[in-house]
């Protein structure tokens, strides 16, 4: 395996996990309003994400992530 092995599967894993979020609102939830079902499905990515750099957004970081949010909705 070469360097960039690691990287390149973990880009394409990152998109099935990604669909798995919207099966599981859309099929296993029930029927809420459209932003609840869009919170729950950003929620887990967010949560991971800062699990994984252990540290918490400052500055202009946090009016980059809400208009992110608000994009994602």
């Amino acid at each position: 395996m070469s360097l960039r092995t690691p990287d390149l599967l973990f880009t394409a894993i990152a998109p099935a996990i990604w669909g798995s979020t919207y099966i599981v609102t859309t099929q296993y939830l029930p029927n809420f309003s459209p932003m609840t079902v869009a919170m729950l499905r950003a929620l887990p990515a967010g949560l991971l994400l800062v699990m994984i750099v252990r540290q918490i957004p400052t500055g202009i970081w946090w009016m980059r992530i809400f208009i992110l949010g608000a994009l994602n909705i």
